[in-house]
């Protein structure tokens, strides 16, 4: 809905707060599942997300150095 808050999770790993103006930055959020109705379901999958790519590390797929 046009002018309706939603939050979505950003490059750096923080929710943010975005409003609907149906541009392509809320269309691709949207399609791609960075789109959520409340702060607390976006840190949820925020979080998950986390836990899933530093999972990597410990599985020997990730090849960063410390």
């Amino acid at each position: 809905k046009k002018n309706k808050n939603y939050f979505y999770i950003n490059t750096f790993g923080c929710v943010s707060k975005g409003t609907e103006d149906n541009v392509s930055e809320d269309i691709e959020r949207y399609k791609f599942g960075n789109y959520f109705q409340t702060c607390e379901e976006a840190e949820k999958y925020r979080d998950k997300i986390k836990e899933m790519l530093l999972n990597r590390e410990s599985e020997g797929e990730c090849n960063t150095e410390k």
